[in-house]
Order: C-alpha cells, then sequence, then structure tokens
C-alpha cells in the first residue's frame, strides 16, 4: 500500500487524473490513529501498523523529504529523488538512502547486456533511470545518459528445460 502525500497535501496531477494527496502532517496523524490496531507485543513492534518508511526521510539529518515512485507492477517499481534541477536520481544504498530502492523483478535473470561475463547489476539501475526519463510525468528531465541499454538485446542468465541444443533466450530490457 502506498500513500499520495507531499508537503502540503491537495491536488496533484498524474497521467491526466488529479489525485488529492495528503499533506506529511497528515499521514503521521494517520500513522499514529492506527498505533492502537497494532496486535503486536509493544515492546517487540512498539511502532504503528501503518509504518511511514525510512525512504521519506533524509537518512544524514532525518527530514522530511519528497520521494517519487514510477510504478509498473506491484513488483515493478523504481523510488527516485529529483534534484536540484528536477533530474531524476534513484534512491540509492550509501549514496542517498538505506538501500537500493528499484526493484529487479523482470530483469533481475537477465545477464547484463553491456558485459554479459559481469555480475554487475548497475545496468538494472540505468534501465530504470531510462523508464522514468521517458515517462509522461512532469518531472521528465535530464538525459538519458544510457539510451543505448534501450537498444541493446540481454540474454537470459539460464537456459529454458528444453531438449539439447536449446538456445538462451533472447529478451529486451524494457518490460
Amino acid at each position: 500500500m502506498a500513500i499520495v502525500a507531499t508537503e502540503k497535501g491537495g491536488e496533484i496531477a498524474c497521467h491526466g487524473q488529479t489525485l488529492n494527496a495528503l499533506s506529511w502532517k497528515q499521514v503521521e496523524g494517520l500513522s499514529e490513529r492506527f498505533l492502537v490496531l497494532n496486535p503486536y507485543d509493544r515492546d517487540a513492534v512498539p511502532e504503528s501498523v501503518l509504518k511511514i518508511e525510512a525512504d521519506n526521510r533524509d537518512p544524514s539529518t532525518h527530514d522530511p523529504r519528497q520521494p517519487y515512485c514510477v510504478l509498473i507492477s506491484a513488483k515493478r517499481y523504481s523510488l527516485f529523488l529529483l534534484d536540484e534541477f528536477g533530474t531524476p536520481v534513484l534512491l540509492r544504498n550509501g549514496v542517498n538512502n538505506k538501500e537500493d530502492r528499484w526493484s529487479e523483478h523482470g530483469l533481475g535473470h537477465l545477464l547484463n547486456p553491456t558485459d554479459p561475463e559481469s555480475d554487475d547489476r548497475e545496468w538494472i539501475a540505468q534501465v530504470w533511470l531510462n523508464i522514468i526519463r521517458k515517462a509522461n510525468c512532469k518531472f521528465c528531465t535530464g538525459s538519458s545518459a544510457n539510451s543505448q541499454l534501450v537498444r541493446t538485446p540481454v540474454y537470459n542468465n539460464y537456459a529454458p528445460a528444453a531438449p539439447v541444443g536449446a538456445h538462451n533466450v533472447l529478451a529486451r530490457c524494457f518490460p
């Protein structure tokens, strides 16, 4: 579950529709109201069952921040911030977050298209940046640094269970 919220709340445009976003203060109030519904031992689980994820706060200052999300399905999503120029920046472990916040679902089984012998998974982050930049949203700015990935075929890391001589499955970087 996700709650659409901005610092002050109010109407926001999303794919030609208008959504009514809650304010950050309203979300904190909802989380507090859910605290009484917590069925667990308070010593073991002291927080609300409506948890406000750490991604919503700067890991250094703990100040609230505005994350954005591109969501394709329940298991295909990426969270990101906008830098001072309005360019999307993925939430990355050790850079601006406590963990990487993009899914590998639908991509994780594929070999690195730029170097199939490499275990480097950075190409998946680059695919997500391309998806975010190509989305029809107000936050699309900046250039697509690795747009070549979109045209590069990638291969399945696992051979299908088939008769001898079966070849690896050819796939595209985009779902």
